[in-house]
């Protein structure tokens, strides 16, 4: 109709993204690395490390010690598209070291895979071109998506034309 529609581009598809992530069950598809990405963690997520990597082994990344506070990411789920993933796994053992130890796995998986779905999606402020803009409100249409992205953020913001008109003092 007449309604203004803003659509916030990272909140969009990170909820995408991670709706596709949550379909998937334990056949997660993963993506070995031409060459391995090391990662250097601060000492108190070594232990918590150890833990972790056998979760997100279920996840599709494959992740090993090399020595030091080094760790090495071998291979990555093949969802993981445009991420900065030394920084995502940092992120991932923060969260995992912050998450309590008797938290349910599924939801210890679940913000796992909200980390992943934030850090795989397009980023706010970058540019799209026609054609992607169409496609991710394609992909919003046929998802019905929700109006919040996994962390509570809105997707959309919807304007009307009263208050548009209001804005404008076209109406008091």
């Amino acid at each position: 109709g007449a309604d203004l529609l803003i659509v916030d581009q990272h909140a969009a598809h990170e909820r995408l993204v991670y709706l596709e992530l949550a379909r998937k069950t334990r056949e997660v598809e993963s993506q070995p690395l031409l060459l391995p990405i090391p990662v250097e963690l601060p000492p108190n997520l070594h232990e918590t490390a150890r833990e972790a990597v056998r979760a997100l082994a279920d996840l599709g990344f494959d992740i090993e010690p090399m020595g030091g506070r080094a760790w090495a990411v071998r291979a990555v789920p093949t969802d993981v598209d445009n991420a900065d993933i030394a920084g995502l796994v940092l992120d991932l053992m923060g969260d995992f070291e912050s998450s309590p130890r008797e938290e349910a796995l599924t939801r210890r998986r679940d913000r796992i895979l909200i980390r992943v779905a934030c850090h795989s999606a397009i980023r706010a402020g970058q540019e799209l071109d026609r054609r992607a803009m169409q496609e991710l409100l394609e992909q919003m249409r046929r998802e019905r998506l929700s109006f919040c992205c996994p962390h509570g953020r809105p997707t959309i913001v919807r304007v009307t034309q009263h208050e548009l008109e209001r804005w404008f003092k076209r109406v008091v």
